[in-house]
């Protein structure tokens, strides 16, 4: 089942063309195996490429052991790069098309699965307004596992983002990014591209939930487990959070965000009988907890979102709050147990408030304009598929109604 556009779309005129850039686990992987030291006897040991993340048939029982070993990851202090599991090479699917960012899994006929579908509601209203895919309209998935700049992703984006200039006429192009999105997008800008680049190939960054002092949820990701929304109905039992772990310890693209310090001001993040843990005590806890790659692999990326500057580009602030947000966890049954979670309600249900805030506070950064919207009761992924939002992103990416700035 496809989607179809649900909002009013308006003729479109000119318009820039755009690049869509997904969260954290929200591009599609691919695996090829070659003599591969699978956990499960019916796994696969060598196999051209299939998709790995997100299948839907790797959550039945034994199999979800393959598809965790399949996305595992090791991190090389000394070379400060990362290497997958022995026999298995990992990329991303479709970079430039949408197949690995529209949904997160297919059918066997084709068709993307509704139940997974991830930037395919806005890709409908974008194709209504006369968008064409692969033309004016490409995604860039990327190996989200690792903190940034995974397979060369970064020239690989400036590249695309030249030839979609190049093909629209010369005409610059919008970048709407979600979640995790926005801090690759952030440091690319920051990073790779000069701001002549920027003003001559990017109309507007449009920042949807970004995270950008971290979220609480990804040290709970790496203390003890979670499914990070992908739980599906008759499916979430199967999913051991331990095994989610064992993946997010080693995992720049988690690790990476951990609530940054310098933004979360000495708060309380974990809370043991023994001890509380602030959020200057992460290397601390991962001590503590047994998982010495996580804090090698933490010291290796500490500070990076901190450092991230302004992107001086006209740039869209758009996230949802009054949300219940999980900002701080009590464990008293150890690390391989669930916790008590705290909640606040400033937040989109994954990110809290001071995080998706920051976004705003580029204003006095930057001489571009930098606008902010807050949409009431839509949560980190709803913020996709809710009709305002989208014919707010459509009213920015076609130019057809002015966006007061």
């Amino acid at each position: 089942m496809s989607f179809r556009s649900s909002v009013r779309v308006p003729d479109l005129c000119a318009s820039p063309f755009s690049c869509l850039i997904v969260g954290l686990a929200g591009s599609g992987l691919e695996a090829k195996l070659v003599n591969a030291q699978e956990p499960f006897w019916g796994c696969s040991t060598n196999s051209d490429w299939f998709r790995v993340w997100m299948a839907v048939g790797s959550l039945l029982p034994g199999y979800v052991d393959c598809m965790f070993y399949n996305l595992g990851l090791h991190y090389d202090a000394a070379s400060k790069t990362y290497r997958n599991n022995p026999g298995v090479t990992i990329r991303e699917i479709d970079f430039g098309g949408l197949a690995g960012i529209d949904y997160m899994d297919y059918s066997w006929d084709g068709k993307g699965m509704n139940l997974t579908a991830y930037y395919a509601p806005l890709i409908a209203d974008l194709v209504a307004a006369g968008y064409v895919p692969g033309r004016d309209l490409r995604g860039a998935p990327y190996d989200w596992r690792q903190p940034f700049n995974a397979n060369n992703m970064f020239e690989r984006m400036k590249s695309l983002i030249e030839t979609m200039h190049r093909d629209a006429g010369n005409r610059p192009v919008n970048i709407v990014a979600h979640s995790f999105g926005n801090i690759q997008t952030a440091m690319f800008l920051n990073q790779v591209v000069d701001q002549d680049w920027k003003d001559k190939y990017i109309d507007n960054f449009i920042s949807v939930a970004g995270p950008w002092s971290g979220a609480p949820q990804a040290l709970k990701a790496t203390v003890s487990g979670d499914n990070f929304g992908f739980a599906l109905p008759g499916y979430s039992s199967l999913i051991d959070p331990l095994k989610v772990r064992k993946v997010a310890r080693n995992a720049g693209g988690v690790v990476i965000l951990v609530p940054e310090p310098e933004f979360w001001k000495g708060e309380v993040l974990v809370q043991t009988p023994h001890k509380n843990y602030t959020v200057n005590m992460i290397s601390q806890l991962f001590k503590d907890m047994g998982a010495p790659e996580t804090d090698t692999i933490y010291h290796s990326v500490d500070r990076t979102i901190e450092d991230i500057t302004a992107p001086n580009v006209p740039l869209h602030c758009i996230y949802g709050i009054n949300q219940h947000t999980e900002i701080a966890y009590r464990y008293t049954q150890g690390f391989d147990q669930q916790p008590e979670i705290f909640y606040t309600q400033y937040g989109d249900g994954v990110v809290p408030g001071i995080s998706l805030v920051r976004c705003s506070q580029f204003a006095v950064q930057q001489t571009q304009p930098v606008e902010t919207i807050e949409f009431d009761l839509l949560d980190h992924m709803n913020v996709l598929t809710d009709e305002e939002v989208l014919q707010y992103i459509l009213k920015i990416s076609t130019h057809v109604v002015p966006v007061k700035r």
